[in-house]
């Protein structure tokens, strides 16, 4: 049974001016965004503590964010749910100070009024090792581009490698941009996803 005539001719080519002023406009939009409002670093590229919180049964978070607003350690924490309505997620900036005393009797001590709860982890990243770790994470997907340029170009033609890396920085600056727009935390998981991105992509 065949579904597609073998003689017809499809052309997809009729559609690139509107294709290419789309993307144009995509990328220019990504870049404006990237150089005006900047990329919102989460606690692994910039430093900073989580505090996972189990309670026994749904919690108000203004509730929360009232308690621990109480303290100067928590003055720019954020609250959020993670994956049900009784857990919840603390992020806020560490500081010296806060890197040396126990956050997590803190955390207790203030939380108390909001319910009965568990303290499931509290993951500490200083600034200096969210500061490695952006850098590392910026080279790896430098490397990636580069090794993916140099492999097509080995392989088949320098042409087809620029071409294909020019789609993988088309591709990944509009994510970039998505990112900037939808004000997503830029972290481990997020340049995983990158990495898997110019996979797919080059594919």
């Amino acid at each position: 049974m065949q579904i597609f005539s073998s003689d017809k001719i499809y052309g997809f080519m009729k559609l690139s001016p509107i294709t290419l002023l789309i993307s144009l406009l995509l990328l220019v939009g990504s870049y404006g965004l990237v150089l005006t409002k900047g990329l919102n670093y989460g606690i692994d590229f910039s430093g900073g503590t989580i505090i996972q919180v189990q309670y026994d049964k749904p919690v108000d978070l203004d509730k929360v964010r009232e308690a621990i607003n109480q303290d100067e350690l928590f003055k720019d924490a954020t609250v959020t749910r993670f994956g049900s309505n009784e857990e919840i997620v603390i992020r806020f900036s560490s500081s010296t100070a806060s890197l040396e005393e126990d956050v997590e009797d803190i955390a207790r001590e203030h939380l108390q009024s909001t319910g009965n709860f568990e303290v499931r982890r509290v993951d500490m990243v200083g600034p200096k090792v969210g500061d490695e770790l952006r850098s590392k994470g910026a080279m790896a997907l430098i490397i990636s581009i580069i090794a993916i340029l140099a492999y097509i170009a080995f392989r088949f033609e320098w042409r087809f490698a620029v071409a294909a890396v020019l789609a993988l920085v088309h591709d990944i600056s509009i994510v970039v941009g998505a990112l900037v727009l939808f004000k997503v935390d830029v972290n481990l998981d997020i340049l995983a996803a990158l990495l898997t991105i110019l996979g797919y992509s080059l594919n």
